[in-house]
């Protein structure tokens, strides 16, 4: 095989590789969301039980449990701009060994310089479209795991609320404080 062929080829290797490590990359990583998801409205509602006897109450444990909803929220919110970056970099990543096979090529191989660009290319545009595709799924998955978490806290409070201290119990001396 000729030198320059070997060249256009191995170069258009170095995209795919480059392609197939970001969709992979964009996979994993849409496959980690899932860890960010709600514990559940249960924990949740044990947390806050927890909370609740510590110093400051339940209006503490209420501030920790939307600080926590708050925090999960902007990481899913950020876990989406990975696919997305990932889509572009596999892209360009084409586009340059396509142009880099392109302006190697020597004189009289200009066919095999354009086939090597072509295969080049596609690998990155492969590669942007699976990092997109990842990108969607973890898109949704983002969202569902927003939802979640907002109806989760919204149900824990208002167990909470419902195991508050019942006036009626105050009045006839009973131990104050959340049932359990």
């Amino acid at each position: 095989m000729e030198a320059s062929v070997l060249r256009a080829f191995s170069l258009a290797g170095v995209a795919w590789i480059a392609s197939a490590a970001c969709a992979g990359l964009a996979a994993w990583h849409a496959r980690r969301l899932l860890a960010r998801r709600s514990p559940g409205v249960d924990a949740l509602v044990a947390e806050l039980r927890e909370g609740a006897a510590a110093p400051g109450g339940v209006e503490f444990a209420r501030s920790e449990l939307l600080s926590r909803q708050g925090e999960a929220e902007r990481s899913l919110t950020l876990a989406t701009m990975l696919p997305r970056s990932l889509a572009r970099i596999a892209l360009a990543t084409g586009t340059a060994v396509a142009l880099l096979a392109l302006t190697s090529a020597g004189e009289g191989r200009t066919m095999s310089s354009i086939v090597g660009a072509l295969v080049a290319f596609v690998g990155g545009l492969f590669g942007s479209t699976a990092s997109a595709l990842f990108g969607r799924q973890a898109r949704e998955r983002a969202h569902t795991a927003r939802a979640e978490w907002r109806r989760h806290v919204l149900e824990a409070e208002r167990r909470l609320k419902s195991d508050e201290v019942d006036p009626q119990r105050v009045d006839r001396g009973e131990k104050v404080g959340l049932r359990s």
